[in-house]
């Protein structure tokens, strides 16, 4: 098994993953490539009013939000690297904290969706916020099935009869996790930040 794993680390021009993963991937990225090119003209055809919007975002939070989703990357990148070197154990240990992270990503956006509702801030008060709670509501989506992927992943690592398959769901769970954190961040600089 070790062996396999081996070859997999090693070969030229590997990808991490399964292959039919970054189909979905490449989706993911063109879908939402496309709304964001979509709220920028929107934004441009609404500058005032998008500027008035924009006060109510609470920076701190988006910040928190973008520091756990960047520490919770690093550590399921530190789960694969440990599967990598056989370390199932470690890597297991590793994707803990990852998880952690997110769940505590998930705990912000409920308070940061909690804060808009009881300043009687909704999808429907004006263009900013439909794109706000579409687009940040999308993304929740994407970090609660990376939870479940990567919690399944985590799960499977060390048995010892299909440590290979494992390590190719780990790097799959992984990838899209990665995905899931560099959406935000893009989420993160349009909502909060540009102004």
């Amino acid at each position: 098994m070790t062996e396999c794993l081996a070859a997999t680390r090693h070969e030229a021009g590997h990808w991490p993953g399964e292959p039919a993963l970054w189909s979905l991937i490449c989706a993911d990225m063109a879908l939402f490539g496309f709304m964001f090119v979509v709220y920028a003209h929107d934004r441009a055809q609404n500058l005032t009013l998008f500027e008035a919007a924009r006060p109510a975002m609470n920076q701190a939070l988006g910040l928190a939000a973008t520091l756990l989703l960047l520490a919770s990357s690093w550590f399921i990148a530190s789960a694969v690297q440990a599967a990598r070197l056989d370390r199932p154990r470690i890597a297991r240990f590793c994707v803990l904290p990852g998880l952690l992270c997110a769940v505590a990503f998930c705990v912000l956006k409920y308070f940061d969706y909690a804060e808009k509702f009881q300043a009687g801030i909704t999808p429907n008060t004006n263009l900013f916020f439909t794109y706000y709670f579409a687009l940040t509501g999308i993304h929740l989506v994407h970090v609660l099935a990376a939870i479940g992927v990567m919690s399944w992943a985590g799960l499977r690592l060390g048995r010892p009869a299909t440590r290979t398959a494992d390590f190719v769901l780990l790097e799959s769970a992984a990838s899209f996790w990665h995905l899931v954190d560099i959406l935000w961040i893009m989420l993160f600089a349009l909502l909060y930040l540009i102004g």
